[in-house]
């Protein structure tokens, strides 16, 4: 137990010290080729940080439990409301009209269409469906690729920050792997534990699962707001919704059939419900800014969704 407990302390600090040096990477590579942090962020931190919710929910479909679909629909809830909430509770969030206009839109739509495959011909999502899932997975990433945003170097950015391209690729690519690392021990710890507890499968999927493939989330999203940069901090969370969506979905369907119990069409509901929330808070107050008090109402709105789905069991 104490050996367990050391490694859970341990996973925490190499994932706070591997999201610096995926930011860093990140950012000084947006500025030395030019191109947007946002699209840094939505792409590329976005995509690496679900990387563990890929694996669980190939390892789940084909041992046929309902541990992946949940921990891609507890994954999403959190990101929204969890790490969203704590990010503007730590500092107000500033989105940039295109990323309101464009990419927000867009993650609702696909969560929309997500959803009605899961739940299209009894549940679940067969070969055929995960086709198309993947077909708009690409189109998605050759959109982003070739699309022009405005936010090329941040105010708060000085050139000489910028390091070789070759050792920014290897600060990322360290810094996702001690994010990999760090999280695989917080995740062991916690089912260990969860487990001693007497849990569902689902439940646990939802919560502790879901929390613990988000830890590279929260190590990204909250360091790179503590340097004023909301490209990423936001970037890297709907980037990391619209892979788990379309690409894990896709990827993991095409490979074998993927369950969907019917004790998540509560949760499926929720993620668009929260998404909607999400994006009617940008619109009140001040316009294209998610506030301290709204990151508050976050927080609190996925602690009413924990005590529900606990109570459901």
């Amino acid at each position: 137990m104490l050996i367990l407990i050391f490694l859970f302390i341990l996973g925490f600090f190499i994932l706070i010290k591997s999201a610096d040096l995926v930011i860093r990477g990140s950012s000084s590579i947006s500025r030395y080729l030019g191109i947007s942090e946002w699209l840094i962020g939505v792409v590329i931190v976005g995509i690496g940080t679900s990387l563990p919710e890929l694996a669980i929910n190939v390892g789940s479909a084909f041992a046929g439990t309902p541990v992946g679909v949940g921990t891609i629909l507890g994954s999403n809830i959190f990101n929204f409301l969890g790490i969203l909430g704590m990010v503007s509770f730590m500092s107000p969030v500033h989105m940039r009209k295109e990323w309101v206009k464009i990419d927000l839109p867009l993650n609702i739509a696909i969560i929309v269409v997500t959803g009605l495959f899961l739940l299209w011909n009894g549940g679940g999502i067969v070969r055929s469906e995960a086709i198309i899932l993947f077909i708009l997975f690409i189109a998605w990433m050759y959109y982003m690729v070739r699309r022009k945003d405005d936010d090329f170097v941040q105010p708060h950015q000085e050139k000489s920050d910028t390091i070789a391209w070759h050792i920014s690729g290897l600060l990322i690519l360290t810094g996702l792997a001690g994010v990999f690392l760090g999280s695989n021990w917080i995740i062991s710890g916690a089912e260990k534990i969860a487990n001693l507890a007497g849990l569902s499968q689902g439940l646990i999927s939802l919560t502790i699962i879901s929390l613990g493939t988000s830890v590279p989330e929260i190590a990204v999203s909250l360091r790179a707001i503590m340097k004023k940069n909301s490209a990423i901090a936001v970037g890297n969370l709907i980037g990391s919704n619209i892979f788990d969506l379309i690409g894990i979905f896709g990827i993991t369907g095409i490979l074998i059939n993927i369950p969907m119990p019917q004790m998540f069409k509560f949760d499926l509901l929720f993620l668009l419900i929260t998404s909607l929330i999400f994006t009617i808070f940008i619109f009140i107050g001040k316009k294209y800014t998610i506030s301290r008090w709204q990151g508050l109402v976050l927080i609190l709105a996925y602690i009413m969704y924990l005590i529900l789905i606990s109570i459901r069991g």
